[in-house]
């Protein structure tokens, strides 16, 4: 690399945001603002705002799934209780007995 040390923010795709403007896009963004609004805001191209935002996650307002996190011996038990490898969240509910609109 260039000699700096890996951090993310040098491993993001180089920005025509100033820095300010790409912590401002941030702080937009993640209040809901969508990309063509910050754009206009900001008076940059979207495809910079876009560009500049790439690499962040954002928080989904109604996820459909979740993340458990279990031990990979719990992990193996409920995998050998699937049925016709159904996906290991239809097994847990299942096995809850939670019906399938219930997300």
């Amino acid at each position: 690399m260039s000699g700096k040390k890996d951090y993310p923010e040098n491993l993001r795709p180089e920005s025509k945001l100033s820095l300010y403007e790409r912590k401002k896009a941030i702080e937009m963004r993640k209040k809901g603002s969508s990309f063509q609004e910050i754009s206009s805001i900001l008076k940059k191209d979207i495809s910079d705002v876009e560009k500049s935002l790439s690499t962040m996650r954002y928080k989904r307002k109604n996820p459909s799934r979740y993340t458990l996190n279990v031990q990979p011996s719990a992990y193996k038990k409920i995998d050998s209780m699937r049925k016709n490898n159904e996906p290991i969240w239809k097994t847990i509910n299942r096995l809850l007995d939670l019906a399938e609109d219930e997300k």
